[in-house]
């Protein structure tokens, strides 16, 4: 009965990459407490993403903003975008592979390929739809968050597709886990 803060994984892979830029001497230790917990903490994207960089990120929030009118129209278009993907595809599929894999063993091959296909669709749909949310609600802020997804489903093979799925995870992999390693 351990109770985790909502996120806890956007919190550990932004902190832990901070920490190891600045070991590393990519960045200099930000001494304002400030700036480092709104970087940790941005509320948009501690659901799912996008994991971001501290000197992508922190920048952009230590500058005065001003109201951009072509940000903001881009953005509420992008958070739109999340909400139709997140409550009219992800909610509904949810509903259909729900039916289908609570009475699992009397559904057909057929039904439960289906189930599967369509909770494929949920899964991205979900993650996608709270991403492009995050990343519209910042551009209100006039901050600029990575692309989290590039639709992987149009892939041409499966590197490509871990490429453009959940971009920023795999990038985060590749920068702090798998390629110190490989030396």
């Amino acid at each position: 009965k351990i109770i985790l803060p909502l996120g806890i994984s956007f919190f550990t892979f932004q902190t832990l990459g901070y920490i190891l830029d600045v070991y590393n001497e990519e960045i200099e230790p930000y001494r304002d407490l400030l700036v480092f917990t709104t970087y940790v903490t941005y509320f948009p994207k501690i659901l799912s993403g996008p994991i971001e960089r501290a000197q992508k990120f922190i920048p952009q929030i230590e500058v005065e903003r001003n109201f951009d009118y072509r940000l903001a129209n881009d953005g509420l278009r992008q958070i739109l975008w999340g909400l139709f993907a997140k409550i009219v595809v992800a909610d509904n599929c949810a509903t259909l592979v729900d039916d289908i894999f609570d009475n699992y063993q009397d559904q057909t091959g057929s039904m439960l390929l289906l189930g599967s296909f369509c909770y494929l669709i949920q899964i991205y749909c979900d993650f996608s739809g709270y991403s492009n949310m995050a990343i519209g609600i910042s551009k209100l802020f006039g901050i600029n968050l990575m692309l989290n997804f590039a639709t992987p489903f149009f892939s041409t093979n499966i590197g490509d597709f871990w490429k453009k799925w959940h971009i920023s995870l795999t990038t985060w992999m590749m920068d702090y886990v798998f390629t110190p390693l490989s030396f």
